[in-house]
């Protein structure tokens, strides 16, 4: 009787975290996310399709896409992430908050990375998107990604004419992919 309610109690605090993270200043310093085998990227893992690269197998997928806050795989931030190194020419490393995809150490200072998009274009919503877009960018640390790839012309021209109607202070903290 006492170890079920003990398991039961178990359960409840771990749903309870789950949908309740620690404010920033409960949280314990960062330390960066590092996949135990994380190795760089062979040339040949390059010529892969997509979804054929971003198998929780491929060191280079598991480094960009295991959420150490979820201790979960998401194989579409994987890509994601793998385009964003492509555009930016540097190596991400994931963070272990959960409050951002990736960071990038240059010198003294830590740029955030916060991604959205990447998703099957069928379920596309234009109003969504759009509200998805400014909940990102009140993120005022981060730099918001948004991954278009795969999603038609008309989608796309619908995001970046909202992208250009931003405030340039808006529009800076912006990368697009796929576009």
């Amino acid at each position: 009787m006492i170890e079920e309610l003990l398991e039961s109690l178990k359960r409840t605090l771990r749903e309870f975290k789950d949908e309740h993270p620690p404010r920033p200043e409960e949280r314990p310093a960062e330390k960066p996310f590092r996949a135990p085998d994380a190795i760089e990227a062979k040339p040949e893992q390059r010529k892969l399709s997509d979804a054929d690269w971003a198998q929780e197998s491929n060191p280079e997928a598991k480094r960009l896409g295991t959420d150490p806050a979820k201790d979960r795989f998401i194989a579409r931030e994987a890509i994601t992430g793998r385009r964003l190194e492509d555009k930016l020419g540097e190596k991400l490393t994931r963070d272990s908050t959960g409050d951002f995809e990736w960071y990038v150490d240059r010198d003294r200072n830590r740029t955030y990375y916060d991604a959205m998009g990447n998703f099957d274009p069928k379920f596309y919503d234009s109003a969504a998107f759009k509200d998805s877009i400014d909940s990102h960018l009140l993120k005022k640390d981060a730099v918001t990604v948004i991954d278009m790839t795969g999603f038609s012309e008309t989608q796309t021209a619908e995001i970046s004419e909202y992208i250009r109607r931003l405030p340039r202070e808006a529009q800076r903290r912006i990368i697009k992919l796929g576009f």
